[in-house]
Parts: C-alpha cells; sequence; structure tokens
C-alpha cells in the first residue's frame, strides 16, 4: 500500500498530513521527509523483487532512467539482463534540500556514487552540471551533455492567441509574459517591483503570469501593496496543452532568475513560439542563448538590468520580431524532444 505525504501549514511549524485508510495523521515536516526517503529506500527492494514480470514477454534493448534519490535497482536490473544502462541527472544532490528536509545525507551520497559508477553513460542537461560530475569522479568519457528541448508540434508559431487575448481584455496592450513553476529562483516577484516604473514609461504595458502559485495570495498582497494588480493577469495553472497558446499571446517572454546548473524549458517553449526572450546570463541559458543574437541576457536577479532590457523591447518592435525569428529558427533546428531522443539513441548505439 502507497501512504501519501502531503506537505501543510501547522500554526507553529511546518507539518504533513499522512493519510492511512481514510483516517488523517499530522506529521511534522521533518518526520514526514523522513518517513519519504526512508520509503524510496525501501521501494528498491519492491522493485527489484517484481520487476521480472514487466519483461516476461520482452527485454527491453537498454534502461533509461532519470535519476531519483536513492534509487539503484535500475541499475542493478540492467547488470541482471545484460542491457545497458543510461542515467540522467539533471541536479546536483545537494539540490535535494528543494522538497523539504534532506534525511540520510551520506546513504544518498553513496548509492548516486555507486549507480554514477555502474552505469555505461551518464546524461546532464549543462556544462556546469557535466563539470560537477567530472568533480565527483566521474570519468568524462562517459557524460554527454543534452540540454532540455521542446516539443515541436505542439509549441508551434502558429497557434491561435486571439482568444486568449480577448479572455483577458489584453487586446491593445503589449503584454510581458512568464510561463512556468513559481519556484524561488525563477524571481518573478521582480516582476512586481518593476512593474510600477514601467508602467510609468508604457501604460499599455500589461503583465500575463500563467502557472501555479506556492503562495498566491501572498503574491497578489504584494501587487496590491504596489497598486499594480490591475496590470497583472494571473492564470493559474493550466493544462499543458493549453500552454502555447498562452505563450502566443505574449509579446515579450522573461525569465528573471534561474539557478546555476538548470536548462530551463521555458525558454526553449518561449523560443519553439518566436517570442523574444529575456533570460539570465548563467551558463546553462548561455548555451543556447547569445546575447544580442537570438535573446536577450540580464544579469540574473538584477531588476534594474531586467527593466532596462524589457523597456529596449516594448520600445522596438522589429527588434522583437528579429529575437522572436532567430531563437525560433535555433530552438527548431538544435532543441527538440525528438532530436534528444535520436541522440539517446545514437548514444546507446555507441555502447554496444
Amino acid at each position: 500500500m502507497v501512504v501519501p505525504i502531503i506537505a501543510g501549514q501547522g500554526t507553529r511549524e511546518s507539518q504533513a498530513k499522512l493519510s492511512f485508510s481514510n483516517q488523517k495523521y499530522i506529521l511534522p515536516l521533518s518526520i514526514a521527509s523522513m518517513v519519504r526517503d526512508g520509503y524510496k529506500i525501501y521501494y528498491n527492494y519492491n522493485f527489484l523483487s517484481s520487476y521480472k514480470s514487466f519483461f516476461k514477454r520482452e527485454i527491453p534493448d537498454f534502461i533509461y532512467e532519470r535519476y531519483s534519490y536513492f534509487f539503484w535497482a535500475s541499475s542493478t536490473i540492467a547488470r541482471d539482463l545484460k542491457i545497458p544502462h543510461i542515467l540522467e541527472i539533471n541536479a546536483p544532490i545537494e539540490a535535494r534540500s528543494r522538497f523539504g528536509p534532506a534525511h540520510f545525507s551520506f546513504l544518498a551520497s553513496l548509492i548516486q556514487r555507486k549507480v554514477e559508477k555502474c552505469t555505461n553513460a551518464i546524461i546532464t542537461i549543462s556544462g556546469v552540471m557535466r563539470d560537477y560530475l567530472v568533480k565527483r569522479g566521474v570519468p568524462s568519457r562517459k557524460i554527454h551533455v543534452l540540454p532540455n528541448g521542446v516539443d515541436t508540434e505542439l509549441f508551434d508559431s502558429s497557434s491561435a492567441f486571439q482568444d486568449i487575448r480577448n479572455k483577458y481584455s489584453l487586446r491593445g496592450k503589449i503584454v510581458i509574459g512568464f510561463v512556468g513553476s513559481m519556484h524561488k529562483h525563477h524571481g518573478v516577484e521582480l516582476l512586481i517591483r518593476l512593474a510600477q516604473d514601467l508602467i510609468r514609461e508604457r501604460k499599455e504595458l500589461h503583465f500575463l503570469v500563467v502557472g501555479r502559485f506556492r503562495d498566491r495570495r501572498q503574491f497578489e498582497e504584494n501587487l496590491k501593496g504596489r497598486g499594480v494588480s490591475e496590470h497583472f493577469t494571473l492564470t493559474g495553472g493550466i493544462p499543458f496543452e493549453a500552454v502555447p497558446a498562452h505563450i502566443a499571446a505574449m509579446d515579450i517572454c522573461v525569465m528573471p532568475n534561474s539557478n546555476w546548473n538548470g536548462s530551463p524549458i521555458k525558454i526553449f517553449e518561449y523560443g519553439a513560439m518566436g517570442k523574444p526572450v529575456i533570460a539570465p546570463r548563467t551558463a546553462p541559458v548561455q548555451e543556447v542563448i547569445e546575447d544580442g543574437k537570438n535573446g536577450i541576457l540580464i544579469n540574473p536577479g538584477d531588476a534594474e538590468d531586467l527593466k532596462e532590457k524589457i523597456l529596449i523591447l516594448v520600445n522596438d518592435s522589429k527588434l522583437r520580431k528579429e529575437l522572436g525569428s532567430k531563437i525560433m529558427e535555433h530552438i527548431r533546428k538544435h532543441h527538440t524532444w525528438k532530436r534528444n531522443a535520436e541522440r539517446v539513441i545514437d548514444i546507446y548505439r555507441a555502447i554496444v
């Protein structure tokens, strides 16, 4: 039986709800996260005891695993079946703390090193992640850098957008947009700080923020405090298939900040839609965007720099069109999920 643990809020400390047999229990988040990590370790044994039933009819050519902390079963199964194992690692092990208290850290590191050693090839999303893995002792010949991509059939620049503009009363507006999860490192709050100054320059500006908030109430209170609520539309979470039409309704797409290692999927989606992109000058982003050639880069999290670059694009529709066209050409040529899949097959063939 799977016991779901859902993070919640307590009066004095973060807590979690534990559902079991229609009963709900409140646990401190530290204990709930320990149960979560303990279950991940146990899951290896559960999976190993049942995997043969998955492969009764046919053994796969190889196993492709996106690494999850504490999980070693896939590499063990690949060894037992005598097939290659390809491992995708997208974040440093220290990033575990983003998802709550991190327990059994020594064991987590030990397991990951074991899997890194046993796997036939490692795919990661950026050059800095490759360097990180090399410092952990992974041979560089084993590592392949494969930035994220986009489904260009879904993210088609011809997507209709008038319905979205009509729905949110955006006709006649210059729309600055953000799409994605509202993680702190994305810096979406910077848009609130900039809004007054930007609107003072161009009253027709409007901000379209698409995605689920971790604390929507606080974001809305910050908007009210700055007196800019009427210039923001917050859609909340929407179906993934509706994202392209929302991006199509934007004139300028922004990503105010990012972490040091990530390959942000949103810049690929923005680019595939032919939208001018403003993104942080991090190493992974610079592997995709050349400043001034197919996008505009800013100092990560720098509000003044972001404001300046937004105004440049707001006041130059020709530049918006030019940058949008160039990033779309680059993304569709080099960064599609189909192309990534073909490269994975090439890596597999090189192994065998």
